[in-house]
């Protein structure tokens, strides 16, 4: 199945329940925690005892505390300023420099992002993104990214490659659907960014 198929099959606003057992089932390709998750710490806990890569995004990150508890995760985090912050306190640098320093010490892919998203990965490689449109500022589109991540991941791409990969359809989608979209628009347009690839 090629990733179109794949992201145009996931359907917006779907919520999957799981337990320990079922977190380390081997069919399970990619866990994706934080979008919608809200204050419940347990769910990023139950997520971080299962085997599969992991993307963690949102409340996922705001409940994570130490980043060191993603070490040996084969995870990806996609901070945006606020969350990256708080989660790794200020760091000195470019964004770049930024970027790569928190994935050395998370162990994680780490998609930091804005208008200049940087992806870092833990052995030093590094993708800067194109600029991304203005109108991606809007509420629900970095959980399209992070759902664009997990959906690559679980696909068998690498996680630094998926993350650029994501990263890059995110904002043609972007540039598809067009300045007044929301994320709903966001997200079918992705399919279309998909063929421009």
């Amino acid at each position: 199945m090629d990733a179109a198929r794949v992201i145009h099959a996931c359907r917006a606003g779907t919520i999957v329940t799981v337990d320990t057992a079922e977190v380390n089932d081997p069919r399970i390709g990619c866990l994706l925690v934080g979008p919608g998750m809200g204050d419940i710490p347990q769910v990023l806990t139950l997520a971080l005892t299962s085997r599969a890569p992991k993307v963690i995004d949102a409340d996922g990150i705001t409940h994570l505390g130490a980043p060191e508890r993603l070490k040996g995760q084969d995870a990806i985090i996609t901070p945006h300023q606020g969350e990256f912050e708080k989660l790794f306190g200020k760091i000195d640098g470019t964004k770049a420099e930024q970027a790569m320093e928190a994935a050395r010490r998370s162990g994680a892919v780490v998609v930091f992002k804005g208008p200049d998203t940087v992806v870092a990965a833990p052995d030093g490689r590094v993708g800067f993104a194109p600029p991304a449109p203005a109108w991606l500022a809007t509420a629900g589109t970095g959980d399209v990214l992070a759902g664009l991540a997990a959906a690559l991941r679980a696909r068998g791409l690498p996680a630094l490659e998926a993350s650029c990969t994501a990263v890059w359809l995110h904002g043609r989608a972007a540039e598809i659907a067009g300045p007044q979209m929301i994320a709903d628009d966001l997200a079918e347009a992705v399919p279309r960014a998909i063929a421009d690839l």
